[in-house]
């Protein structure tokens, strides 16, 4: 097997996965020419795990998830190590004094070159201790072997998805003076892996190496970055890897990892000094703002980020109370944080900050190279109001959030909405009525601009209209109060001192910063990746991803917590409303899942369920205006997308090398080609990148094998599997083993067989019911045919595609039988199964009621005998869960703070 031609000059990457075929499961696959269109894709880094079994670290599945989290994203900084600190180590106070030894062999000088692993423990951190003796004691680290203690994911609501992990040597953030700081992720601040012989460095000669022990080494490391990420809500990590005699530092952000030169810490260990030094001396200005004085911040620690006193703590327990959310638990009240806001004015100066309390953490994204969205309950300071915000990190080439947020709000002004938009979706909406609106005969009269003409026939629909917030306001959406793009405004500081007179910073000037033709780009605050850019630097601005953040009034908890199933059922009817008003307004959401749907838990209750999350969306408006599209509307659009499948060469997944699958909207409406060569290249890999898109489980069965466009009916058809996720996890019903057919339909780890399984239910008979529930199983059975029809079968000419109409009719049938609803058949709890056999754990007895939050966070260390078969029962040395405060303000908290979701 050859080597991959390094991407650059000045990087060398690892290939593409094999995925889970026989003889090459769990390893960096040999390079192919594929593309996303002819790549099959694998569940990544144990994201959204059917059985206990998937997320053990030696199970196959484990293995080929993270191989392909890594694909391609491990680089090699071929140059000097003196760039690499320069270019990725960046510092406002760089090491100035003497190295802490006379002779540089002298640290290290003891760690063994031979012998097992496990015996240069203790000589390497002696060795770190030493080059770290003459820091001042308020910035210097300690360290421990960590091989002794297995580490718990850093999220207990998530530890059944996430096997342990059993980090090397563990180093600890400054002037640490607990003695127990090595038990836990909220106290470590740096991870170093090693491995006895040169041979287990996972880089060689021509870049990342290939097979199984590579990417176990590689594995390894991701994960402790990974969990440093996610602990301390840090922008980028750093992890050390020693192999023998020499070590490697890698640095991880959201993007991707960038990897130094080999160099022999025990011969010259000036760039492991350097490292800490820099990593120790850090300073940023306080709170994020600008004009705010420096402090002492670890490398990499986001400075918008406080910790909460236990003063402030106690005062959100007490705001908790009074909103009605219950007191706070022990592991929440560790987990208090600020987040300071910062509101600019159009010129880009600084007009005002706000800072919120985040105190539960209800949603969280635990991959490593991902948007990793975190969804949190707070209250604003000095209002207390309610509040969540949201944290993401936008992949460069998907539209801002902000900007797409900004447009509903604008649409939904009752300055600019028109009046006959309100009276349609008035008329709409309530078509199941007994007592229906109606248009007036010949419905609405159009004049010479194709506008609807207003007259006295319309005076009291319009009147009901406006007093029907589904029509005139946004509905099964979130009230967004404010919207950021930190890495957008971080790129356009660093546009404004490359120019004396900068013109207003667009967003392709500001992503096109990503590409810098000979090093990433550097920011004052790293609030943008530029790890992806030694992956392909022409192609930064699309790979990069930028820290975006928002801020809603609509409060809610997952969907997972429903209080009975009707309200699932309302909260889900009103997300596909809420889908529609993004659709009328160009949006496309393409990712509908559980951590997306939220059910609304406000004082004044419009609506039960709201949407959210538009990280994923497809802007088809502006897709029309960039394809030279004259008239822009849901007609184009629908035609458009017929003529584009129509013609695709090959419709199914994958498609052999010689059938290239066009681009969407690669030529303008006349057939030309869009622009120059270097603007239709652009175009084409923007498009390509936002071709498919979603959470493997729930994603419709079409998008996942075939080639064609995403539509609504696709969503629609994601809303069907979201709502059969919830109903076979968390009702009981006659199905037995009881989470054996939840198993069956979401348990596939890759593209074709979550396909295969889905198709199986749909053509199968439903001979299970939910216990006492008639209307829920009457809707299920009814939206499982309209989904069968919804995909194209073999010896059926047409599909009947899912609409807004059909699948809303279904709701409000099943919510007319208000009768026959089971009354307070609150979500049960569930649990993982062990593996696919494992009939017990999913027992309909051992779902019972719900444990109270205090009761789940002290029996959540204990070993049973129930736990004895478990493949991810903890080694018995492994540490419990100790609620402590992590340096910057971050805790790891119960299941109960966490929530559960996945994106």
């Amino acid at each position: 097997m050859s080597p991959r031609t390094p991407v650059s000059s000045s990087s060398q990457s690892s290939g593409s996965c094999t995925g889970g075929s026989s003889g090459s499961s769990g390893r960096l696959g040999s390079p192919s020419s594929s593309d996303m269109y002819g790549t099959m894709r694998s569940r990544k880094s144990g994201n959204g795990v059917a059985t206990k079994e998937q997320a053990v670290g030696s199970s196959e599945v484990n293995k080929d998830s993270w191989a392909a989290e890594i694909n391609g994203k491990i680089n090699v900084f071929d140059k000097s190590l003196v760039e690499f600190f320069d270019t990725y180590v960046p510092c406002e106070a760089p090491s100035r004094a003497a190295r802490p030894w006379n002779d540089p062999a002298t640290p290290f000088k003891t760690v063994p070159t031979t012998g097992r692993e496990t015996e240069m423990y203790p000589h390497i951190i002696k060795g770190l201790e030493s080059i770290v003796r003459k820091f001042k004691p308020a910035r210097r680290p300690r360290f421990a072997n960590g091989s002794k203690r297995a580490l718990r994911f850093p999220y207990s609501a998530w530890e059944d998805e996430h096997n342990y992990t059993l980090p090397d040597i563990l180093m600890s953030f400054p002037a640490e003076a607990d003695s127990d700081w090595h038990l836990n992720w909220r106290r470590i601040a740096m991870a170093i892996e090693v491995k006895p012989t040169k041979r287990e460095d996972p880089i060689g000669l021509r870049g990342v190496k290939y097979g199984k022990e590579a990417t176990g080494v590689l594995t390894q490391i991701a994960k402790s970055a990974r969990n440093l990420m996610l602990t301390h809500g840090m922008l980028y990590v750093y992890i050390v890897g020693i192999y023998c005699d020499t070590a490697r530092i890698y640095r991880f952000d959201h993007a991707a990892c960038v990897v130094s030169k080999a160099f022999n810490y025990k011969k010259d260990p000036w760039p492991l000094h350097e490292l800490l030094w820099r990593f120790c001396h850090n300073r940023e200005h306080d709170r994020g703002r600008a004009n705010a004085p420096l402090v002492h911040m670890v490398l990499g620690a986001d400075p918008s980020l406080q910790p909460a006193t236990d003063e402030e703590v106690q005062l959100a327990n007490e705001k908790c109370v009074e909103a009605g959310k219950g007191c706070l638990t022990e592991s929440e009240k560790h987990a208090c944080r600020w987040t300071t806001a910062s509101r600019y004015n159009k010129d880009g100066s600084e007009a005002g900050a706000t800072r919120y309390l985040l105190y539960r953490l209800r949603f969280m994204n635990p991959r490593l190279f991902s948007r990793s969205t975190a969804v949190w309950d707070a209250f604003e300071e000095g209002t207390w109001e309610p509040l969540v915000i949201k944290e993401a990190w936008r992949q460069l080439a998907r539209d801002r959030e902000d900007a797409l947020y900004d447009r509903l709000r604008h649409a939904f002004d009752p300055q600019n909405r028109p009046w006959w938009a309100n009276v349609a979706d008035y008329v709409f909406l309530h078509r199941n009525d007994e007592d229906k609106p109606m248009l007036p005969d010949g419905g609405f009269k159009l004049d010479d601009q194709g506008c609807p003409i207003r007259s006295e026939d319309f005076d009291e629909l319009e009147a009901e209209a406006e007093l029907d917030a589904a029509a005139s306001e946004l509905y099964g959406l979130p009230s967004v109060t404010f919207s950021d793009d930190l890495g957008a405004r971080e790129a356009a500081k660093l546009l404004s001192k490359q120019s004396d007179s900068p013109p207003e910073a667009s967003d392709d000037a500001m992503d096109a910063l990503a590409s810098g033709v000979d090093h990433p780009p550097a920011y004052d605050v790293y609030h943008r990746t530029i790890c992806g850019w030694l992956r392909h630097a022409n192609k930064a601005k699309y790979n990069e991803r930028s820290h975006t953040r928002v801020v809603m009034k609509t409060t809610g908890r997952p969907l997972s917590e429903f209080a009975s199933t009707r309200e699932l059922v309302e909260a889900l009817r009103d997300v596909v409303i809420g889908h529609r008003q993004l659709f009328q307004q160009g949006i496309t959401h393409r990712d509908i899942s559980e951590g997306n749907v939220m059910i609304y838990d406000g004082s004044i209750h419009v609506f039960v369920g709201f949407l959210l999350d538009l990280d994923y969306a497809f802007d088809w408006k502006t897709a029309l205006k960039h394809a030279g599209y004259q008239q822009i509307d849901e007609d184009t659009w629908k035609q458009f997308v017929e003529e584009y499948n129509k013609n695709l060469p090959h419709s199914e997944r994958p498609a052999p090398p010689e059938k290239e699958i066009p681009i969407l909207f690669c030529k303008k409406e006349d057939g030309k080609d869009l622009g120059d060569e270097a603007e239709r290249e652009a175009w084409k890999t923007r498009m390509r990148m936002k071709e498919r898109t979603g959470t493997l489980i729930y994603m419709a069965i079409e998008i996942l094998c075939s080639y064609v466009a995403h539509e609504v009916r696709h969503d629609l058809e994601s809303v069907f599997w979201l709502l059969l996720c919830m109903v076979l996890r968390h009702t009981r019903h006659t199905s037995f083993p009881a989470y054996q057919l939840y198993i069956n339909i979401f348990g596939p780890s890759t593209e074709t067989g979550s396909a295969n399984a889905k198709q199986a239910f749909l053509t199968k008979p439903m001979l299970w019911e939910v216990e006492g529930n008639k209307p829920l199983t009457t809707l299920i059975r009814k939206y499982k045919v309209l989904c069968l029809r919804n995909i194209p079968l073999e010896g059926v000419p047409n599909i009947t595609p899912l609409t807004y109409e059909s699948v809303l009719d279904l709701f409000d049938e099943a919510l007319a039988d208000s009768a026959s609803w089971p009354e307070n058949d609150r979500a049960l709890p569930f649990k993982i199964p062990g593996d696919s056999n494992d009939s017990s754990t999913g027992s309909q007895k051992s779902r019972g009621k719900k444990r109270a939050r205090d009761e789940e966070a002290t029996t959540d260390d204990m070993v049973t005998e129930d736990s004895v078969g478990d493949p991810r029962r903890l080694p018995q040395h492994a540490s419990k869960r100790a609620m402590v405060r992590s340096p910057l303000g971050i805790d790891t908290g119960s299941p109960e703070s966490e929530g559960n979701a996945s994106s």
